[in-house]
């Protein structure tokens, strides 16, 4: 198994879906590899950022995930 595939199957298997650092790393790899791969994972990519990008200022406490970090995924995502 290539270090890629073990990286997907991890985050659709066994990835619990809240750490931020984790998933600007998914973000990066999303943005690298191929379509087929990236249909694979975006579902879990999504709640992935839903969990972790803290969208309301008001809501945001010290160190975390703003939307400013993930803007280039969207332009990756396939229509």
């Amino acid at each position: 198994m290539s270090i890629t595939n073990a990286a997907v199957s991890y985050l659709k298997e066994h990835c619990e879906l809240t750490e931020m650092h984790e998933m600007l790393c998914y973000i990066r790899l999303f943005e690298r590899l191929p379509n087929h791969l990236r249909l694979e994972i975006t579902e879990k990519l999504n709640i992935f950022i839903e969990n972790c990008v803290v969208k309301n200022p008001e809501d945001r406490n010290g160190y975390c995930a703003v939307p400013l970090q993930i803007m280039d995924y969207e332009e990756h995502l396939i229509e």
